[in-house]
Protein backbone atom coordinates (compact mmCIF):
# COMPACT_ATOMS: atom_id res chain seq x y z
CA UNK A 1 0.00 0.00 0.00
CA UNK A 2 1.45 3.37 -1.06
CA UNK A 3 1.39 6.10 1.57
CA UNK A 4 1.02 9.54 0.04
CA UNK A 5 2.22 12.79 1.56
CA UNK A 6 -1.41 13.78 2.11
CA UNK A 7 -2.11 10.58 4.05
CA UNK A 8 0.94 11.13 6.21
CA UNK A 9 -0.13 14.71 6.90
CA UNK A 10 -3.63 13.63 7.94
CA UNK A 11 -2.23 10.96 10.22
CA UNK A 12 0.13 13.44 11.83
CA UNK A 13 -2.72 15.92 12.40
CA UNK A 14 -4.88 13.23 14.02
CA UNK A 15 -2.02 12.19 16.29
CA UNK A 16 -1.37 15.80 17.23
CA UNK A 17 -5.07 16.44 18.02
CA UNK A 18 -5.29 13.32 20.18
CA UNK A 19 -2.21 14.40 22.10
CA UNK A 20 -3.63 17.90 22.64
CA UNK A 21 -7.02 16.54 23.74
CA UNK A 22 -5.35 14.15 26.14
CA UNK A 23 -3.26 16.92 27.65
CA UNK A 24 -6.32 19.17 27.94
CA UNK A 25 -8.36 16.49 29.70
CA UNK A 26 -5.53 15.78 32.12
CA UNK A 27 -5.14 19.49 32.85
CA UNK A 28 -8.89 19.81 33.51
CA UNK A 29 -8.81 16.77 35.79
CA UNK A 30 -5.80 18.10 37.70
CA UNK A 31 -7.43 21.52 38.07
CA UNK A 32 -10.68 19.96 39.29
CA UNK A 33 -8.87 17.81 41.85
CA UNK A 34 -6.88 20.81 43.03
CA UNK A 35 -10.07 22.85 43.47
CA UNK A 36 -11.75 20.06 45.44
CA UNK A 37 -8.73 19.76 47.73
CA UNK A 38 -8.44 23.54 48.07
CA UNK A 39 -12.15 24.00 48.83
CA UNK A 40 -12.08 21.19 51.38
CA UNK A 41 -9.21 22.89 53.21
CA UNK A 42 -10.96 26.27 53.07
CA UNK A 43 -14.25 24.81 54.30
CA UNK A 44 -12.51 23.13 57.23
CA UNK A 45 -10.85 26.43 58.15
CA UNK A 46 -14.21 28.20 58.22
CA UNK A 47 -16.06 25.40 60.01
CA UNK A 48 -13.42 25.47 62.75
CA UNK A 49 -13.83 29.21 63.21
CA UNK A 50 -15.57 29.99 66.56
CA UNK A 51 -17.83 32.56 64.87
CA UNK A 52 -18.93 29.97 62.30
CA UNK A 53 -19.68 27.46 65.04
CA UNK A 54 -21.72 30.09 66.84
CA UNK A 55 -23.70 30.92 63.70
CA UNK A 56 -24.48 27.24 63.12
CA UNK A 57 -25.75 26.87 66.69
CA UNK A 58 -27.89 29.98 66.29
CA UNK A 59 -29.43 28.54 63.14
CA UNK A 60 -30.29 25.33 64.95
CA UNK A 61 -31.89 27.31 67.78
CA UNK A 62 -33.89 29.35 65.28
CA UNK A 63 -35.15 26.08 63.83
CA UNK A 64 -36.27 24.91 67.27
CA UNK A 65 -38.00 28.22 67.97
CA UNK A 66 -39.90 28.15 64.70
CA UNK A 67 -41.19 24.64 65.34
CA UNK A 68 -42.22 25.77 68.83
CA UNK A 69 -43.89 28.88 67.46
CA UNK A 70 -45.94 26.87 64.99
CA UNK A 71 -46.92 24.32 67.66
CA UNK A 72 -48.05 27.01 70.11
CA UNK A 73 -50.19 28.62 67.44
CA UNK A 74 -51.78 25.26 66.60
CA UNK A 75 -52.67 24.40 70.20
CA UNK A 76 -53.67 27.94 71.24
CA UNK A 77 -57.41 27.72 70.53
CA UNK A 78 -57.75 24.29 72.16
CA UNK A 79 -55.83 25.44 75.24
CA UNK A 80 -58.05 28.51 75.56
CA UNK A 81 -61.23 26.46 75.22
CA UNK A 82 -59.94 23.86 77.68
CA UNK A 83 -59.23 26.55 80.29
CA UNK A 84 -62.72 28.04 79.84
CA UNK A 85 -64.46 24.68 80.14
CA UNK A 86 -62.40 23.84 83.20
CA UNK A 87 -63.74 26.91 85.01
CA UNK A 88 -67.30 26.31 83.80
CA UNK A 89 -67.11 22.70 84.96
CA UNK A 90 -66.27 23.82 88.50
CA UNK A 91 -69.14 26.31 88.60
CA UNK A 92 -71.75 24.04 87.02
CA UNK A 93 -73.67 21.65 89.24
CA UNK A 94 -75.74 20.02 86.49
CA UNK A 95 -74.45 16.46 86.11
CA UNK A 96 -75.53 16.13 82.48
CA UNK A 97 -73.79 19.34 81.47
CA UNK A 98 -70.73 18.38 83.47
CA UNK A 99 -70.57 15.08 81.62
CA UNK A 100 -70.78 16.87 78.27
CA UNK A 101 -68.04 19.31 79.30
CA UNK A 102 -65.85 16.47 80.51
CA UNK A 103 -66.08 14.69 77.15
CA UNK A 104 -65.23 17.87 75.25
CA UNK A 105 -62.33 18.58 77.59
CA UNK A 106 -60.99 15.08 77.05
CA UNK A 107 -60.91 15.61 73.28
CA UNK A 108 -59.24 19.01 73.64
CA UNK A 109 -56.65 17.60 76.02
CA UNK A 110 -55.76 14.80 73.60
CA UNK A 111 -55.32 17.33 70.80
CA UNK A 112 -53.04 19.49 72.94
CA UNK A 113 -50.98 16.50 74.10
CA UNK A 114 -50.61 15.27 70.51
CA UNK A 115 -49.35 18.65 69.28
CA UNK A 116 -47.00 18.90 72.25
CA UNK A 117 -45.47 15.45 71.69
CA UNK A 118 -45.06 15.94 67.93
CA UNK A 119 -43.27 19.28 68.38
CA UNK A 120 -39.78 17.99 67.64
CA UNK A 121 -36.66 19.26 65.91
CA UNK A 122 -33.76 16.95 65.09
CA UNK A 123 -35.43 14.18 67.10
CA UNK A 124 -35.77 16.23 70.29
CA UNK A 125 -38.94 17.73 71.74
CA UNK A 126 -38.67 21.51 71.49
CA UNK A 127 -40.19 21.98 74.95
CA UNK A 128 -37.57 19.81 76.67
CA UNK A 129 -34.73 22.34 76.70
CA UNK A 130 -34.55 26.10 77.20
CA UNK A 131 -32.97 28.24 74.47
CA UNK A 132 -29.94 30.38 75.31
CA UNK A 133 -28.27 33.18 73.40
CA UNK A 134 -24.55 33.35 72.59
CA UNK A 135 -23.93 34.81 76.06
CA UNK A 136 -25.49 31.74 77.71
CA UNK A 137 -28.52 33.74 78.86
CA UNK A 138 -31.90 31.97 78.65
CA UNK A 139 -34.02 33.81 76.10
CA UNK A 140 -36.82 31.24 75.81
CA UNK A 141 -38.09 29.18 78.76
CA UNK A 142 -39.31 26.18 76.78
CA UNK A 143 -39.63 23.91 79.82
CA UNK A 144 -42.11 26.23 81.48
CA UNK A 145 -44.91 24.78 79.35
CA UNK A 146 -45.67 21.13 80.14
CA UNK A 147 -48.57 18.71 80.40
CA UNK A 148 -48.42 18.62 84.19
CA UNK A 149 -49.27 22.30 84.20
CA UNK A 150 -52.25 21.65 81.92
CA UNK A 151 -53.59 19.10 84.39
CA UNK A 152 -52.93 21.21 87.48
CA UNK A 153 -53.96 24.64 86.22
CA UNK A 154 -55.42 24.92 82.68
CA UNK A 155 -55.76 28.69 82.97
CA UNK A 156 -52.08 29.08 83.89
CA UNK A 157 -51.15 26.72 81.04
CA UNK A 158 -52.93 28.98 78.56
CA UNK A 159 -51.36 32.07 80.11
CA UNK A 160 -47.90 30.51 79.80
CA UNK A 161 -48.60 29.61 76.18
CA UNK A 162 -49.45 33.23 75.36
CA UNK A 163 -46.38 34.41 77.26
CA UNK A 164 -44.17 32.06 75.24
CA UNK A 165 -45.58 33.32 71.96
CA UNK A 166 -44.35 36.80 72.83
CA UNK A 167 -41.07 35.48 74.17
CA UNK A 168 -40.35 33.59 70.94
CA UNK A 169 -40.61 36.75 68.85
CA UNK A 170 -38.08 38.49 71.08
CA UNK A 171 -35.82 35.43 71.09
CA UNK A 172 -35.80 35.21 67.30
CA UNK A 173 -34.88 38.86 67.02
CA UNK A 174 -32.07 38.42 69.55
CA UNK A 175 -30.64 35.39 67.73
CA UNK A 176 -30.80 37.06 64.34
CA UNK A 177 -28.94 40.10 65.66
CA UNK A 178 -26.27 37.89 67.21
CA UNK A 179 -25.99 35.88 64.00
CA UNK A 180 -25.42 39.05 62.00
CA UNK A 181 -22.72 40.14 64.44
CA UNK A 182 -21.05 36.73 64.28
CA UNK A 183 -21.24 36.77 60.48
CA UNK A 184 -19.53 40.16 60.41
CA UNK A 185 -16.84 38.86 62.75
CA UNK A 186 -16.38 35.75 60.60
CA UNK A 187 -15.76 37.95 57.58
CA UNK A 188 -13.34 40.15 59.54
CA UNK A 189 -11.42 37.11 60.80
CA UNK A 190 -10.71 36.07 57.22
CA UNK A 191 -10.20 39.47 55.58
CA UNK A 192 -6.43 39.09 55.41
CA UNK A 193 -6.53 35.52 54.16
CA UNK A 194 -6.86 35.70 50.39
CA UNK A 195 -7.05 31.92 50.09
CA UNK A 196 -10.44 31.76 51.81
CA UNK A 197 -12.09 34.88 50.41
CA UNK A 198 -13.98 32.93 47.75
CA UNK A 199 -15.10 30.33 50.28
CA UNK A 200 -16.21 33.09 52.66
CA UNK A 201 -18.36 34.61 49.93
CA UNK A 202 -20.10 31.31 49.19
CA UNK A 203 -20.42 30.48 52.90
CA UNK A 204 -21.96 33.83 53.83
CA UNK A 205 -24.36 33.77 50.87
CA UNK A 206 -25.76 30.48 52.15
CA UNK A 207 -26.29 31.97 55.60
CA UNK A 208 -27.89 35.04 54.05
CA UNK A 209 -30.30 32.81 52.14
CA UNK A 210 -31.15 30.91 55.31
CA UNK A 211 -31.96 34.03 57.34
CA UNK A 212 -34.18 35.45 54.58
CA UNK A 213 -36.63 32.60 55.20
CA UNK A 214 -35.99 32.16 58.90
CA UNK A 215 -39.52 33.28 59.81
CA UNK A 216 -41.20 31.08 57.20
CA UNK A 217 -41.94 27.76 58.87
CA UNK A 218 -43.25 26.36 55.60
CA UNK A 219 -39.80 26.74 54.05
CA UNK A 220 -37.88 25.63 57.12
CA UNK A 221 -36.75 22.04 57.31
CA UNK A 222 -33.96 20.00 58.83
CA UNK A 223 -31.98 19.94 55.57
CA UNK A 224 -31.99 23.73 55.28
CA UNK A 225 -30.65 24.18 58.80
CA UNK A 226 -28.18 21.31 58.53
CA UNK A 227 -26.80 22.16 55.06
CA UNK A 228 -24.02 24.26 56.57
CA UNK A 229 -22.93 21.49 58.90
CA UNK A 230 -21.85 19.14 56.12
Amino acid sequence: MKITNHTQQVAQEEFKNKALNGASLQKTKDTSNAKIKHNAMDTNDIHNNPSAQQIKQINLDIGKLQVTQKSLKTMESDAKKYAQLSEEYKENSDKTEQMSMKKEMSILKKNIESIYKKATFEGQNVFSKNIKDSNEQVIFHAQKLNMNLLNANPDEFYGTLKEQQTQIKDALQTLQTQAQNSTAKLTLDNTNNKDVQHTDSSFLKKFSSLFRVSHDTQKLNSHRVQELLI
